[in-house]
C-alpha cells in the first residue's frame, strides 16, 4: 500500500506502519531531517500542495487542531485515496461545511474511536475522533479532478455572462 502523512513530523507514526510506500508533507525541516529515510517528502506547505494528481491508498492526518477545519476540507475536497484515517476535534461533526464535501463525495465516516491528549507528550485540551473516510460506491463520479473541473467550468460560464452583461450595459 501506499500512504501519505499529511503533517508527518518525524515519521514516527509512518514508521510504525506496514506498507511498501511512504510519503509525507511537513513544513518542519527540523522534523523531516529527524524522519527515517524510507519516507519520502511530498512537499512543505500543505496548503501550497495539490493532493487530486497524489494517488494513494491511505491518507492520514493529524492536523493542527486551530486550523483542522481547513484542512479536513482540503483533505476530502482534494484526496485521491481509497481511505483517509483522520484525528480531529469532536466538533468536525458539527461542521456545515465539512458536511457538505462528505455528501459531494459520497463518503461513509465511521468513528474509530474517541480520546484526549490531557495525559499525553504533547498535552492539548481537544477530544477527538479518529475518523475514517471510505466511498460509498467505488464507481460514483466522486473523482476529485471531476469535481474541481465542473466547479471550475462553472465559475467560467459565470464570468463570462457577467462579462456579457457588463458589456451590454456598457452598450445600452
Amino acid at each position: 500500500k501506499t500512504v501519505l502523512d499529511i503533517g508527518c513530523g518525524n515519521g514516527a507514526t509512518l514508521a510504525k506502519l506496514q506498507c511498501e510506500v511512504k510519503y509525507g508533507i511537513e513544513k518542519s525541516q527540523i522534523l523531516l531531517n529527524a524522519a527515517p529515510v524510507k519516507i519520502i517528502p511530498f512537499g512543505r506547505d500543505f496548503m501550497q500542495e495539490t493532493l487530486i494528481d497524489k494517488e494513494m491508498d491511505v491518507i492520514f492526518c493529524n492536523p493542527p487542531y486551530s486550523a483542522y477545519e481547513d484542512w479536513v476540507l482540503k483533505i476530502l475536497e482534494e484526496a485521491n485515496a481509497k481511505e483517509i484515517f483522520l484525528i480531529i476535534p469532536q466538533r468536525w461533526c458539527n461542521s456545515q461545511r465539512i458536511r457538505q464535501v462528505i455528501d459531494k463525495r459520497s463518503y461513509v465516516t465511521q468513528v474509530l474511536g474517541g480520546f484526549d491528549f490531557l495525559e499525553a507528550e504533547r498535552k492539548a485540551r481537544a477530544k477527538v475522533d479518529v475518523i475514517k473516510f471510505t466511498f460509498h460506491d467505488q464507481y460514483a463520479d466522486n473523482d476529485p479532478f471531476s469535481i474541481w473541473f465542473s466547479q471550475a467550468m462553472q465559475q467560467f460560464d459565470q464570468y463570462e455572462a457577467f462579462k456579457g452583461e457588463d458589456a451590454k450595459s456598457k452598450l445600452a
